[in-house]
């Protein structure tokens, strides 16, 4: 069995606040998944333009902080020192989106309840380890429905990273590409994420691949 058969280990934590956060998982009954939230309207603003949700992406990083050390934890068990930055991207904009259900867009039954617009914010975030395994700077959007909470994700190409981590995961020559992936859930008061890798092949049908656990923090 691969690493993923950990995974409901690591992800638990974040799975469980990125359900809150809206486009998760159906609610306590045990009932279909919720539908997707897609973009239908999206409006570009200025760094420091207040949202129609009452707040600029200038002041969602200051209510979420520039930086935090944490520790991430291998899904071997071991872990290492982390630090962790959020800075305005070089290039980018700043988006206000207007959401639905890609259900309802679709003309069927939607499920659950309704998408929240969002300020959609790209930003670079620093990820460096202590031994030295990461030593990154990834653009990532984050989406926000409020000042002091975001959600972000985004791949990577891990076998070009400035860090000297390697993928013992999986062999990487079984497969035509391996990325990373990650998951971020961040509040003024905590920063907690996953990190974890995909390895897919695109010559079979339909394609196919594993996912592998690589870490989380929080």
């Amino acid at each position: 069995m691969h690493a993923s058969a950990q995974r409901p280990v690591l992800r638990v934590a974040l799975l469980v606040s990125l359900a809150l956060a809206g486009c998760g998982s159906g609610g306590s009954g045990g009932g279909p998944p919720e539908a997707a939230c897609v973009p239908v309207e999206s409006r570009a603003l200025a760094w420091s333009e207040q949202s129609p949700l009452g707040f600029s992406a200038d002041g969602l990083l200051r209510a979420l902080g520039g930086e935090h050390e944490t520790r991430l934890v291998r899904a071997d068990g071991t872990s290492t020192g982390l630090s962790l930055g959020l800075s305005r991207v070089s290039a980018g904009s700043v988006s206000f989106q207007t959401r639905e259900r890609e259900s309802a867009l679709a003309g069927e039954p939607d499920a659950g309840t309704a998408c929240g617009d969002v300020m959609s914010v790209p930003v670079t975030l620093s990820f460096t380890t202590n031994d030295s395994a990461f030593d990154e700077r990834w653009t990532v959007e984050l989406s926000a429905e409020e000042t002091t909470r975001a959600t972000g994700r985004t791949e990577f190409d891990l076998q070009a990273l400035a860090g000297d981590y390697s993928v013992t995961e999986v062999d990487p020559a079984a497969f035509d590409e391996v990325v990373g992936v990650i998951e971020l859930e961040l509040s003024a008061t905590t920063w907690a994420g996953e990190l974890s890798g995909q390895a897919r092949k695109a010559t079979t049908a339909g394609g196919s691949g594993e996912d592998f656990d690589i870490g989380a923090f929080r």
